[in-house]
């Protein structure tokens, strides 16, 4: 199981070395009961500008795998890439932007 501090931790990290926007978590941390097989699905929004996005994603991997052993699933998306997307009801971005947890923005 993935502690409270650990969530925090990694918030740190991606908020001072990535241009974050908004940070939810959505999946059996955010909707269900989580198991010790769990993994903990994050969402990103940020400015991407010039940076393509799988860039930013190999980055951010890279900087997470070095300081946390817990599996984590990551979308990154521009930040108005995703209020567009989450506009629609049967996509998974709307599910995540209205039953996720915000935990950043």
């Amino acid at each position: 199981m993935i502690l409270k501090k650990q969530i925090k931790e990694l918030v740190d990290i991606l908020t001072k070395k990535f241009n974050t926007k908004k940070i939810f978590i959505f999946g059996s941390y955010a909707y269900g009961a989580p198991n010790l097989d769990s993994d903990l699905d994050l969402c990103i929004t940020t400015e991407l500008g010039v940076t393509r996005k799988i860039d930013l994603l190999r980055e951010v991997r890279k900087e997470i795998m070095v300081s946390f052993q817990f599996p984590i699933d990551l979308l990154i998306y521009d930040d108005k890439e995703f209020a567009e997307r989450a506009a629609h009801k049967n996509t998974l971005e709307y599910k995540i932007s209205n039953q996720g947890l915000l935990i950043y923005g």
